[in-house]
């Protein structure tokens, strides 16, 4: 069953390749959705597909983006619109 997590990153997140980072492994997971640069210095993200597939995509991420990273907040909500891809938001 498709889920949805909206995913928030603190840290050092922009200008460092967080965001192509980040569609390379959610396309690696089969996942969908986007990520986009927050004004605050800030990175949102939303994920679409099985929770298995999210969780491990978050993993990957942390493995590979971990020293960027200081703090994430990860919330599972109700599918809404459905994504065919993963893109890069400016």
């Amino acid at each position: 069953m498709k889920q949805q997590a909206r995913i928030l990153f603190r840290g050092s997140v922009q200008g460092v390749g967080f965001r192509w980072a980040a569609r390379k492994y959610a396309v690696s997971n089969h996942l969908c959705g986007w990520v986009k640069n927050l004004p605050n210095g800030n990175v949102e993200l939303i994920a679409q597909g099985k929770k298995e597939e999210i969780v491990n995509f978050i993993n990957d991420l942390e493995e590979f983006m971990g020293g960027y990273i200081l703090e994430k907040r990860v919330d599972f909500q109700e599918l809404q619109q459905g994504f065919n891809d993963f893109e890069i938001r400016f």
